[in-house]
């Protein structure tokens, strides 16, 4: 019985202690938690860095390891090595250690992500290429729904993936292949765009979306593959105005710069904008894409509806011409005629060939009697010629060969120097 009462004595002394100690760790947390955090704010890093260690040391027996501790932590840690000379590198690299120890044991306490993301940028600016597969696993936390990136640390990671000198690969235009590339920057294009949809500021996300696409587009591939890479953005589409229009711009600069604006899928992006972005521009946009892909009514639709509502006047010369090409692809000669006769400035030569095209290719339907339809050769040649006096390097005797010869005019009891009236086109010709 005194024996049980010994051995009862004992435990509640030990529980006792055990408790007294606990006790003894939370209160100094606290204490040197509020210690250097005051020498922090008054920029005695020395100090600070030293109650850092005891709060350390107090707050991990307490089980009281938070964010902010080692967040400061790496604060003081970072004024330090301000402070220090760039001769002493031995004091530099101590310095960069403990830094290094900060964020690893930062990942043990820490369940935040952004936490991670800031290790990363250390090890990606110290270039740790040794940690590749920890900054791939810390970083890809992004892409599987978790914390956003800080705008800096996405750019920081996307050179970093793309570093030569990571990958050793020297012969390719990155360090990856120019698919990898590609495959790597519409990944990040993708958080940066969801970052805009939550973002207070999404202006930093944007400026750096576009400045990874406009370093991935030096090299950008042009194979079949790079066009399935950009179709797969199109499964994300945003509801923000804002942020869709990016991505429809994104995606276009993409296909342009992999050479894919004769695709159908470059029609389809295309349109994609203009229904949600109606606008003379996009029309225009639009139907010379439809027009390079052989969609000549569909060009012929939207250059009308550029051309509705327009005042400008060098902008109605231009889209006028286009129209008058359009209309003649589709063999509508008489609407290419239309629109060419209006044509003025730079492409007035352009569409005096055109007017000249349009008469020729009507000329045997075009007229009463023989000798009209033949003199409508002349006509088009005198279209030739004004495109010629304009600077237009075309022949000064097109279609001439098929005009009425001596014995035509002759019999049609014309002499040479007459005029003759072509009833289609509403003009004359000198008979020569």
């Amino acid at each position: 019985m005194k024996t049980h009462f010994v051995l009862f004595c004992l435990v509640i002394a030990g529980n006792s202690f055990g408790q007294e100690k606990f006790t003894d760790s939370v209160s100094d947390c606290a204490k040197y938690k509020s210690l250097y955090y005051q020498y922090l704010k008054h920029g005695q890093f020395g100090v600070a860095d030293a109650f850092w260690k005891k709060a350390y040391e107090s707050c991990s027996d307490s089980n009281e390891l938070d964010y902010k501790l080692f967040k400061n932590g790496k604060v003081i840690k970072f004024q330090l090595g301000r402070l220090l000379e760039k001769s002493d590198t031995i004091g530099i690299k101590s310095n960069l250690d403990s830094l290094l120890w900060i964020y690893q044991e930062g990942l043990t306490y820490v369940n935040e992500d952004s936490w991670g993301y800031e290790y990363c940028s250390y090890l990606i600016y110290h270039k740790k290429y040794d940690e590749s597969g920890l900054v791939d696993s810390l970083m890809g936390k992004m892409f599987d729904g978790g914390d956003l990136p800080k705008p800096s640390q996405i750019e920081a990671y996307f050179h970093w993936k793309l570093s030569k000198s990571r990958t050793g690969k020297s012969n390719e235009p990155f360090g990856e292949s120019a698919n990898e590339a590609l495959g790597i920057y519409c990944q990040l294009s993708q958080v940066c765009h969801k970052a805009m949809e939550v973002s207070e500021d999404s202006s930093e996300y944007w400026n750096v979306d576009m400045r990874m696409r406009v370093a991935l587009l030096k090299h950008a591939p042009k194979n079949d593959m790079a066009l399935d890479q950009i179709k797969q953005l199109n499964k994300s589409r945003s509801a923000v105005k804002s942020v869709l229009k990016s991505q429809l711009e994104r995606d276009l600069e993409l296909l342009e710069g992999c050479d894919k604006m004769s695709t159908d899928y470059y029609s389809k992006v295309s349109k994609e904008m203009l229904d949600a972005f109606p606008n003379a521009f996009g029309f225009a946009s639009f139907a010379h894409v439809n027009y390079r892909l052989g969609n000549f009514n569909v060009a012929i639709e939207y250059y009308e509806k550029a051309l509705t509502g327009l005042d400008d006047t060098a902008l109605l010369s231009i889209w006028r011409y286009k129209l008058s090409l359009s209309y003649y692809a589709a063999k509508e000669y008489k609407k290419a005629f239309k629109y060419a006769e209006l044509v003025e400035g730079e492409h007035k030569a352009e569409a005096m060939k055109i007017c000249g095209d349009c008469i020729a290719a009507t000329a045997n339907l075009c007229g009463e009697s023989t000798i009209e339809r033949k003199a409508n050769y002349w006509l088009a040649n005198d279209y030739y010629q004004r495109a010629k006096s304009l600077g237009l390097d075309v022949s000064g005797t097109e279609y001439l060969k098929n005009a009425p010869s001596v014995q035509d005019i002759f019999d049609a009891g014309f002499g040479v120097g007459d005029k003759i009236i072509l009833s289609c086109w509403g003009e004359s010709t000198v008979i020569r």
